[in-house]
């Protein structure tokens, strides 16, 4: 029946598909000490939520985040994340005589803020040369569709990040 309460996991819903949704203890959890209207206008804020002319609300994305920002861009970076975190959690418990998976940086503490931009260009220029090279070996190894049967396939890959903390004043040692 359309009309009947329906209860399933949160895993499973996704909330679109439903006139109402309840959440059992999500402002408890979430929330924390936030006033209910503080939320409400953030949630119209960001666009997460709309108000129907009859004043029920109802949700316009699945999911909330806090300024206004490009979902693409959310996505990449998520899954820019999930890779890395797939990296540090593989070499943390690998299995029995795997190889650790590479993971490696450069870095160094000590570097003028007047250099940041000449970094920023050196990285782009050297660090999409070597990608582009690795995605070269990759396609070269690549199995295609059609001869993919008998083969067992992972998706492999390699990322480059730019990492650069907050200006600090430089102490003289």
């Amino acid at each position: 029946d359309a009309a009947a309460v329906q209860i399933i996991t949160v895993h499973r819903s996704k909330g679109l598909e439903y006139p109402v949704v309840h959440v059992p203890f999500a402002w408890d959890r979430y929330a924390g000490d936030m006033p209910a209207t503080a939320l409400l206008r953030e949630l119209r804020r960001v666009g997460t939520i709309g108000e129907e002319a009859d004043g029920r609300l109802t949700p316009l994305m699945r999911t909330y985040i806090q300024a206004a920002m490009d979902p693409e861009k959310v996505l990449r970076a998520g899954g820019v994340l999930e890779d890395f975190g797939n990296t540090v959690a593989f070499d943390l418990a690998p299995p029995a005589k795997a190889r650790l998976r590479f993971e490696r940086r450069a870095s160094n503490d000590r570097i003028d803020t007047r250099d940041v931009a000449e970094f920023q260009d050196f990285l782009e220029r050297e660090g999409m040369a070597l990608l582009e090279r690795i995605d070269a070996w990759l396609t070269e190894h690549e199995v295609p569709a059609s001869a993919s049967e008998g083969h067992t396939l992972v998706r492999l890959g390699a990322g480059l990040f730019h990492i650069e903390d907050q200006p600090r004043r430089g102490v003289p040692q």
